[in-house]
């Protein structure tokens, strides 16, 4: 491949990403903010709200561990569809919830969220494999404006949404997890696998770094004769 079109295809993957991420932070956006309709509806404590949150929590801590060492293991795309995987299942039993009328499975929506939401993680990962270190900081700085804007327009559209269904509807978590759903097959059918590339210019750089001391060694020689 030549430089030319590995730098449209760097470009291309790094555009994937940033989509990715900002389309998912438009439904994570949303569902922050039709949750708290729900705790209202199932009269949930103070405690409850708070456990929400907690939950969450405790997910992302064993998720970065976990998903941090798959992505590595298996690749960036598994991660990502993990992730959309988990976000999807969430929100199903969060919709399930409110329309069982149900504080133990709204709370326990949380936890698969929390566990597989590491979509910037894997995000991350993918800039990394396709960006050298000194033209990296731009892309970065793009995703997470995706990040931005997407956790900017999702509150928005998820008050709307509400609006429009009801405080008390299933509606708008069954939305969120279909963005999840559809974001899966999109990931997987258009996005390549960039550890792989990584990988795959390994043993160059290997037989680069090694043939350095020898092209050294024979110049010290040529100089010293």
């Amino acid at each position: 491949m030549t430089s030319t079109a590995k730098l449209a295809s760097a470009q291309w993957i790094a555009r994937c990403a940033q989509l990715i991420v900002l389309v998912d932070y438009v439904a994570v956006g949303a569902m922050r903010t039709v949750l708290p309709y729900y705790v209202k509806h199932l009269g949930a404590s103070g405690a409850a709200v708070g456990a929400l949150e907690t939950l969450y929590g405790v997910g992302q801590i064993a998720g970065a561990v976990a998903l941090g060492w798959l992505s590595d293991a298996r690749g960036r795309k598994a991660v990502l569809l993990l992730s959309f995987a988990g976000a999807a299942a969430g929100y199903s039993v969060a919709s399930a919830a409110v329309a069982l009328g149900s504080v133990p499975f709204l709370l326990a929506s949380r936890l698969p969220v929390g566990v597989a939401k590491q979509t910037v993680t894997a995000t991350r990962a993918i800039i990394a494999d396709i960006t050298p270190p000194d033209a990296r900081s731009a892309p970065l700085a793009r995703l997470f404006a995706g990040c931005s804007l997407g956790y900017a327009v999702g509150p928005v559209l998820g008050g709307l949404l509400a609006d429009y269904a009801g405080g008390a509807s299933p509606l708008p978590a069954a939305a969120c997890a279909v963005v999840f759903v559809a974001l899966m097959p999109c990931v997987a059918l258009l996005l390549p696998e960039t550890r792989t590339l990584l990988l795959e210019e390994a043993p160059h750089s290997k037989h680069e770094t090694a043939a350095a001391p020898a092209a050294a060694a024979t110049a010290a020689a040529a100089a010293a004769a």
